[in-house]
């Protein structure tokens, strides 16, 4: 069954063209005017990934946001005419996975769409040997849990891909052009910051003081390098977790 795809934008226009151009890519299709609806067909449809609109009339898109990643870790890409830097990045802070400046092309559209659902739906490897214990990170890439001195955490899939991919490299400096390509892929549009706010979002959930991290370090003009980590595989993969399994 193809993916389903929610879109909550409050331009009935926008809402019809993006329906239409979605349905022709083979994606089902629901739709929300405003964010209280869009909240609610998340919650009853379970969609595969969200579009969203930050210039919403009830509340703001960002809000939005932020309500969904209390529930869901599904892949959300915010859609805006905004062009302050500061105002996208914002959106990015409070967990969207991507975003696409209006006006945007069906082309670029649809292909970052099958970015975020190949990474949301990509199953991590059944074992992973390079990766070493230690006692305060534990990572089980296979249910996509992540604990933290004994305490469950929820990430959103670019930050457990984030995570794995540093644990992988363990104690060397990842450069951040590797990074960018090995999360978002070599065709990802964005740029360094789009990068530096999902570390940031990481460390607020992994680090006790964000501001003097102890485990994912920045080697400034660099990269990031994790220095401890853990992974424990030992349960069968699932394709998509439950809210109250991440």
């Amino acid at each position: 069954m193809s993916d389903k795809i929610l879109v909550i934008d409050d331009e009935a226009e926008v809402r019809d063209i993006l329906k239409l151009t979605l349905q022709r890519a083979g994606y089902r299709v629901i739709t929300a005017a405003n964010g209280f609806e869009g909240l609610a067909r998340a919650r009853d449809a379970r969609p595969d990934l969200i579009l969203l609109d930050i210039m919403l009339p009830d509340m703001d898109g960002r809000q939005v946001c932020r309500r969904l990643r209390e529930t869901t870790d599904v892949p959300i890409m915010m859609l805006t005419v905004l062009r302050r830097e500061d105002q996208i990045v914002q959106g990015l802070y409070l967990g969207a996975d991507d975003y696409l400046a209006k006006p945007w092309s069906s082309r670029e559209l649809l292909a970052r769409i099958r970015a975020l659902l190949r990474r949301a739906n990509t199953t991590p490897p059944r074992k992973s040997p390079d990766l070493p214990p230690c006692e305060a990170l534990i990572v089980d890439p296979m249910q996509r849990i992540v604990a933290f001195q004994d305490k469950k955490i929820t990430l959103t899939s670019i930050e457990l891909r984030l995570l794995i991919y540093l644990a992988r490299r363990l104690g060397q400096v990842v450069p951040y052009a590797e990074l960018i390509d090995q999360v978002w892929g070599n065709k990802f549009e964005g740029d360094l910051d789009t990068l530096r706010v999902h570390v940031h979002n990481l460390r607020q959930k992994l680090e006790k003081d964000p501001q003097n991290p102890q485990y994912l370090l920045t080697k400034k003009s660099l990269g990031y390098s994790l220095v401890e980590c853990a992974i424990h595989p030992s349960s069968p993969a699932q394709t998509r977790p439950s809210p109250s399994s991440t």
